[in-house]
């Protein structure tokens, strides 16, 4: 077996790898301006999915607030770091495996982008 021949089946096994991990991307960063992003259709599915459920953000009281409604969810932007806290990028990152557990799962990315979307667009859209 040659050179080429030795080196290409390694090569071709970690070009298909690379290609095959791109991120989840539904909203790409440049289309925030471009596309409004509703609140009650995208972002409180993802928050209820994933934050209000029981024995966290739902009515446990174990949690320090509830994001039950746009109202709490805009107190959660607003005052608790909730962008932060799902990016990961802070003391505090959520949605936690557990309310018990420090450990937390991070959120698909595309779940993500549509919460920063809506922030960004001063999460007027209902």
């Amino acid at each position: 077996m040659n050179y080429l021949q030795r080196w290409s089946i390694p090569f071709l096994g970690l070009l298909i790898f690379v290609v095959s991990c791109k991120k989840d991307k539904a909203i790409s960063p440049e289309s925030c301006s471009l596309q409004q992003v509703s609140f009650s259709l995208e972002v409180q599915p993802i928050i209820n999915a994933n934050c209000a459920i029981s024995g966290c953000h739902g009515t446990s009281p174990n949690a320090p607030f509830t994001m039950l409604n746009y109202g709490q969810i805009d107190t959660a932007v607003r005052f608790y770091n909730l962008l932060r806290a799902i990016k990961h990028e802070g003391p505090n990152p959520m949605p936690r495996i557990s309310a018990f557990s420090a450990a937390a799962t991070k959120l698909p990315d595309s779940s993500i982008r549509k919460i920063s979307c809506w922030i960004e667009q001063g999460h007027l859209n209902n």
